[in-house]
């Protein structure tokens, strides 16, 4: 199965070896071809151009789509970000393109604002990440898609375990990756599995 991975630096994997990163271990476990569409700092107005460009030209079996941290960051609100991404969702499935959608992971603002900018409001930018994820979810009820759901990994963690977990506070280590993998080679298998959406 082909899938292209269409994301930000969590589908990257900034910060961890090629070999480390969530969908390098998951095409690993499942067999199957996860194309690398991550750029780190990625948009996704960005992303929904590289999505007209890289996509919708060669249909994969599966696009897996994530992103939206970055526009949190540098505008403290989902608006553009819920545009760009009701966007894609449409032309995927005008061009009959199944889709799971990858539920992004929180952030850790106490170590962001050691490693990044000092003048951006992580708590606020996680706040705002919140609500794109709860956003995400409807759309994904809405629209009938699957969904892989990393939030909720390091969601339910305390802030101690999560730190430990993340090299700045915004991006996994290899060990936060592991576990990562586990839940896309999971979620990958069972959409293989149903075959309605192929």
């Amino acid at each position: 199965m082909r899938v292209f991975c269409l994301g930000d630096s969590l589908t990257a994997g900034f910060g961890v070896r090629p070999g480390q990163c969530w969908r390098a271990l998951a095409a690993r476990e499942t067999g199957f071809d996860l194309i690398d569409g991550g750029v780190n700092g990625d948009t996704t107005w960005s992303m929904n151009y590289r999505f007209r460009r890289d996509v919708l030209p060669c249909p994969p079996d599966l696009l897996f789509l994530m992103g939206g941290g970055n526009d949190m960051m540098r505008d403290g609100t989902d608006r553009m970000a819920r545009k760009n991404f009701a966007e894609i969702f449409a032309l995927a499935r005008s061009a009959k393109i199944p889709l799971m959608i990858g539920l992004p992971c929180p952030f850790v603002p106490e170590l962001a604002r050691v490693f990044w900018s000092p003048d951006i409001d992580y708590v606020e930018a996680e706040l705002a990440l919140s609500g794109w994820v709860d956003w995400l979810r409807s759309q994904a009820a809405a629209l009938d898609a699957p969904i892989c759901d990393f939030w909720s990994i390091f969601a339910r963690m305390t802030n101690a375990q999560r730190r430990d977990l993340y090299i700045d506070g915004l991006h996994p280590r290899p060990e936060g990756h592991r576990l990562m993998a586990l839940t896309a080679t999971a979620a990958l298998r069972e959409f293989a599995a149903d075959g309605t959406h192929l």
